[in-house]
């Protein structure tokens, strides 16, 4: 399975050289159910084992992908590791 997510260049560049293996995020009860939220739900509650993590340059587009180690759910934020 795969989950995609946008950072900021300033983000992106950290996270994809790995000075920053991990991303938090949080979703909004007032927005309509995001379906990234139940997958994270399912690592979290081992009801998935594998998972991928895609993250996308909001300023260039250029994408990575990293395989997930952990997802803590804290706070009503997800943070999520690789």
């Amino acid at each position: 399975m795969r989950i995609g997510f946008k950072s900021d260049q300033k983000n992106w560049k950290k996270e994809y050289s790995g000075l920053k293996p991990n991303t938090i995020r949080h979703f909004s009860y007032m927005k309509k159910k995001d379906i990234r939220e139940e997958i994270l739900n399912d690592f979290v509650y081992e009801r998935l084992n594998i998972l991928d993590i895609e993250i996308e340059n909001t300023s260039t587009k250029e994408r990575f992908v990293r395989r997930v180690k952990d997802v803590t759910f804290w706070n009503n934020d997800y943070i999520i590791s690789w």
